[in-house]
Protein backbone atom coordinates (compact mmCIF):
# COMPACT_ATOMS: atom_id res chain seq x y z
CA UNK A 1 0.00 0.00 0.00
CA UNK A 2 1.46 3.38 -0.94
CA UNK A 3 1.74 6.41 1.35
CA UNK A 4 -1.36 8.07 -0.10
CA UNK A 5 -3.48 5.01 0.62
CA UNK A 6 -2.04 4.70 4.13
CA UNK A 7 -2.89 8.35 4.78
CA UNK A 8 -6.45 7.72 3.53
CA UNK A 9 -6.79 4.79 5.93
CA UNK A 10 -5.59 6.91 8.85
CA UNK A 11 -8.05 9.67 7.92
CA UNK A 12 -10.83 7.09 7.67
CA UNK A 13 -9.95 5.90 11.19
CA UNK A 14 -9.98 9.53 12.37
CA UNK A 15 -13.46 10.08 10.92
CA UNK A 16 -14.75 6.87 12.45
CA UNK A 17 -13.27 7.78 15.83
CA UNK A 18 -14.72 11.30 15.67
CA UNK A 19 -18.15 9.97 14.71
CA UNK A 20 -17.99 7.56 17.66
CA UNK A 21 -17.20 10.44 20.03
CA UNK A 22 -13.62 9.40 20.66
CA UNK A 23 -11.19 11.59 22.51
CA UNK A 24 -10.31 14.65 20.44
CA UNK A 25 -6.60 14.03 21.09
CA UNK A 26 -6.84 10.62 19.40
CA UNK A 27 -8.66 12.06 16.39
CA UNK A 28 -6.05 14.81 16.01
CA UNK A 29 -3.22 12.30 16.39
CA UNK A 30 -4.63 10.18 13.58
CA UNK A 31 -5.01 13.22 11.34
CA UNK A 32 -1.47 14.37 12.09
CA UNK A 33 -0.09 10.91 11.38
CA UNK A 34 -1.89 10.94 8.02
CA UNK A 35 -0.25 14.25 7.11
CA UNK A 36 3.17 12.97 8.17
CA UNK A 37 2.82 9.77 6.14
CA UNK A 38 1.66 11.72 3.12
CA UNK A 39 4.68 14.04 3.36
CA UNK A 40 7.30 11.28 3.58
CA UNK A 41 9.78 11.31 0.72
CA UNK A 42 10.07 7.52 0.66
CA UNK A 43 7.34 4.88 0.69
CA UNK A 44 6.58 3.56 4.17
CA UNK A 45 7.37 0.03 2.99
CA UNK A 46 10.88 1.15 1.99
CA UNK A 47 11.42 2.93 5.30
CA UNK A 48 10.34 -0.18 7.18
CA UNK A 49 12.57 -2.45 5.10
CA UNK A 50 15.60 -0.19 5.48
CA UNK A 51 15.24 1.04 9.06
CA UNK A 52 12.29 -0.68 10.74
CA UNK A 53 9.64 0.76 13.04
CA UNK A 54 12.19 2.97 14.75
CA UNK A 55 12.39 5.19 11.67
CA UNK A 56 8.62 5.68 11.71
CA UNK A 57 8.60 6.42 15.44
CA UNK A 58 11.17 9.14 14.83
CA UNK A 59 8.70 11.03 12.67
CA UNK A 60 6.83 13.84 14.45
CA UNK A 61 3.47 12.72 15.76
CA UNK A 62 4.05 9.01 15.24
CA UNK A 63 4.51 6.94 18.36
CA UNK A 64 4.92 3.23 18.89
CA UNK A 65 1.25 2.28 18.51
CA UNK A 66 0.71 4.45 15.44
CA UNK A 67 3.93 3.18 13.83
CA UNK A 68 2.73 -0.40 14.23
CA UNK A 69 -0.63 0.49 12.71
CA UNK A 70 1.03 2.24 9.77
CA UNK A 71 3.24 -0.81 9.25
CA UNK A 72 0.12 -3.01 9.13
CA UNK A 73 -1.30 -0.80 6.39
CA UNK A 74 1.99 -0.77 4.48
CA UNK A 75 2.16 -4.56 4.43
CA UNK A 76 -1.32 -4.93 2.97
CA UNK A 77 -1.62 -5.52 -0.76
Amino acid sequence: MNNGHIAEELLREARTAADAGANLYRVRALRKAALVVQSLEQPVATILADSGLKALREQPGIGTHRAKRIAEFALRN
